[in-house]
């Protein structure tokens, strides 16, 4: 087939400038080309941003079977992600991974939420902005500060945990961090405890759930959040970065709790009507209750990203995934 990966562009016109985790999106791009053209298809790449007539210019002269969807974020704006799908919907060209319904309902968080505890599917508690402004109520316990719409842990470090009295002053801790966070926040329930990412798949009988995959923090001691920070993702000089892990190895006394996680992740990809390939973090408190953080629909796929750690522990290699992926858009030629 002839395939076209379509990705987010630079906002920067200087390579030098791109943060970490959008070098990152360009890294997955050469891998899933690397895979795509040893299948045997053909393959190009473009760029995709707020100009939407010179993406269709692009569709024009390209006249793809199919578009390997990448995008993570148009114009630098999580929010706007279900764009590029939108668009491929309007001009009727198949697409991997999950459809623009799926895309704007995971990538907005609390609209997430909403949707996992009218399903019974235990998510933390949280605030908006707008629950707090209206109100002052005492609060309790631990939160943590984190964007509505942004991916790749941006904006999150320690501080972002706060300990508030009252929602005034939860509010006021939001409305400092706001802008770091892409616009909108939310204040989460901090779940203390350990943190399982699953990887799922899709194949011929269904979705696949990969080897579950458990992040370690490794010598952190009382005073060090345990949290999976920007840092801890994309800062390879910190001890963030260095310190935590990345472990498939449980212990057999584990394996209830496993298959729990399991069952949920299962649950999530129906309620969502996810396509392709997805992946849902976890918290897990000290009680062994699990909580879903979020459901990421088209996770980064990079050949060092969680997914495909998960895959390789499978036995698929990239070439296998791209294909189930494939297979899964329902292209016909």
């Amino acid at each position: 087939m002839k395939i076209l990966i379509v990705y987010d562009k630079p906002t920067s016109g200087d390579n030098r400038d791109i943060s970490p985790d959008h070098a990152d999106v360009l890294i997955q791009v050469q891998s899933v080309r690397s895979a795509l053209v040893s299948i045997g298809h053909e393959v190009s790449e473009a760029g995709f941003d707020l100009n939407l007539d010179a993406f269709k210019e692009v569709i024009n002269l390209s006249a793809p079977d199919l578009i390997f969807n990448l995008v993570e974020s148009v114009g630098g704006r999580g929010s706007l992600i279900h764009l590029a799908t939108a668009l491929f919907d309007i001009l009727n060209i198949p697409y991997t991974g999950s459809k623009t319904d799926a895309m704007y309902k995971t990538s907005n968080k609390c609209l997430a939420k909403e949707l996992l505890r009218a399903k019974n599917i235990p998510t933390p508690a949280y605030f908006t902005s707008e629950d707090l402004r209206d109100q002052n109520i005492s609060l309790s316990g631990e939160f943590i500060i984190k964007s509505v719409w942004e991916h790749a842990s941006i904006g999150i470090d320690d501080s972002s945990i706060v300990s508030p009295s009252s929602g005034k002053e939860l509010l006021s801790e939001m409305e400092k961090r706001k802008d770091a966070l892409g616009g909108m926040c939310l204040a989460e329930q901090y779940i203390d405890g350990r943190e399982f990412n699953l990887s799922m798949l899709a194949g011929p009988d269904g979705p696949e759930v990969l080897p579950p995959a458990e992040i370690r923090f490794i010598s952190y001691d009382n005073n060090k959040r345990k949290i999976v920070g920007y840092d801890a993702k994309w800062s390879e000089e910190t001890f963030e970065y260095s310190n935590t892990v990345r472990s498939f190895d449980f212990q057999e006394d584990e394996f209830p709790l496993l298959d729990k996680l399991r069952d949920i992740s299962k649950k999530c990809w129906r309620l969502f009507n996810i396509g392709g390939y997805c992946r849902v973090d976890f918290r897990v408190d000290k009680a062994n209750n699990p909580f879903v953080l979020e459901v990421n629909a088209n996770p980064c796929i990079s050949p060092d990203a969680g997914f495909m750690a998960a895959a390789v522990r499978a036995g698929l290699n990239a070439e296998d995934v791209m294909k189930r992926i494939i297979d899964n858009s329902n292209v016909i030629i």
